[in-house]
């Protein structure tokens, strides 16, 4: 447009000029030693406005001739930067499509000359990653980290991202640890670290990010909660193998609304199991059933001893009014019974609950029940029965992996 202009404006500039030289009939003379030259004045304008002209441009060209060397390196810089952006595309298209040398091989290539470096060496990262080979890896965020030192949390949570895929937890624990230092709250920084503190088994710094993730609205409501039992799950085991005292602690400090939590006190039911600590589970699982049925914890009930075992088999059974049918009960009944030495109620417990939902536990217990009694030929048959079900469960089971491998 602003050519199209111009041109425009000298030809309306060509034409008025045009005008007035034909209205002119004027004589130019120069005399220059002796010698006199004669013109008509519009002869003389166009020789003046040639001159211009001709000037104009071999100054023009002068100035590309001395600027050449400067005009030429920037072309081939400019032809190398369109180069870089060709192949970041292609090498990032190749590392979609799996071809991991390929990509590495296009990423890197370029990478000095693109405007975009990081983008280069993080790519051939991954692609080296996933060729296998952690070294060109590592060498390639060491680039990346010095083409831009200012940018250090990108290149490290790309570094810690690709650690974590390799399995490398502990080396990414220790990049993401030293970026906190830096940028405490960065979201995508307090995610890795999620990740990566959970695999290794650091359920309180897991405990410890979660205020955070939840400010940042980095998990929903249930996602926080399923992470926080994860934590406390792994924070009473640890606590197990260091012993009742220890479980016991971990079991005070976990908040009340959690100790209400059905999933952690069946964890904590089954750590404390062969313990002092028994007595105290009994109680609770007894209070928690008052509230809110569970199969998991009603079962659980009877695996663990109370107090007092008779009064542990009452408080049971006062159930059965509101939960007749229910074979988990049924089951709790039984063993509670066994405990107790009521071998006939305990046959008679696990029989029900068999006719409502056999299980491999059932069997071995009314086995057991039946050799009490005397019953050996019943007790072989029961055990067959079990091993039979059992049998039929693993084959299930192992039909169900092919299935779904």
């Amino acid at each position: 447009m602003k050519a199209l202009l111009t041109l425009l404006l000298a030809l309306a500039g060509a034409v008025l000029l045009g005008m007035l030289l034909q209205q002119e009939s004027g004589v130019v003379a120069f005399g220059v030693h002796g010698w006199v030259v004669e013109m008509s004045l519009p002869l003389f304008v166009l020789l003046l406005l040639a001159l211009i002209l001709l000037s104009y441009v071999g100054i023009r060209l002068l100035l590309r001739l001395w600027q050449g060397p400067r005009l030429l390196r920037r072309w081939r810089e400019q032809r190398r930067r369109r180069r870089a952006l060709r192949d970041l595309n292609r090498g990032y298209a190749a590392l979609l499509r799996g071809r991991w040398r390929q990509a590495e091989r296009l990423l890197i290539g370029s990478a000095r000359d693109s405007e975009a470096p990081l983008l280069h060496y993080l790519g051939a990262a991954q692609a080296a990653q996933l060729a296998g080979d952690t070294a060109r890896r590592d060498e390639y965020l060491r680039l990346a980290h010095e083409q831009l030192p200012d940018d250090a949390l990108a290149v490290g949570l790309a570094q810690a991202e690709l650690q974590l895929q390799q399995g490398q937890t502990e080396q990414a624990l220790a990049t993401l640890r030293r970026l906190q230092e830096a940028e405490p709250a960065n979201p995508r920084l307090l995610s890795l670290l999620l990740q990566a503190e959970s695999r290794s088994g650091e359920w309180q710094a897991v405990l410890d990010l979660l205020p955070g993730l939840k400010r940042h609205r980095l998990l929903d409501e249930a996602a926080l909660r399923e992470q926080e039992r994860r934590a406390w799950e792994g924070r009473l085991a640890a606590a197990a193998a260091a012993g009742e005292e220890a479980l016991a602690a971990c079991w005070r400090d976990l908040p009340r609304r959690l100790q209400e939590d059905p999933d952690l006190l069946a964890s904590y039911a089954r750590l404390a199991r062969g313990t002092s600590l028994e007595p105290q589970v009994e109680r609770l699982l007894r209070k928690a059933l008052k509230r809110n049925w569970s199969a998991q914890l009603v079962r659980l009930y009877g695996e663990v001893r109370g107090e007092d075992g008779m009064k542990q088999l009452i408080q049971a059974e006062s159930w059965l009014g509101d939960h007749p049918e229910d074979p988990d009960l049924l089951l709790t009944l039984g063993r509670l019974s066994l405990e107790n030495r009521l071998w006939t109620k305990a046959r008679e417990y696990l029989e029900k609950a068999i006719s409502r939902t056999p299980s491999v536990e059932a069997w071995r217990l009314l086995a057991r029940a039946q050799e009490e009694l005397g019953m050996p030929d019943a007790a072989a048959e029961s055990r067959r029965a079990g091993l039979e079900l059992a049998a039929t469960g693993e084959r299930a089971s192992s039909a169900l992996e092919q299935l779904q491998g």
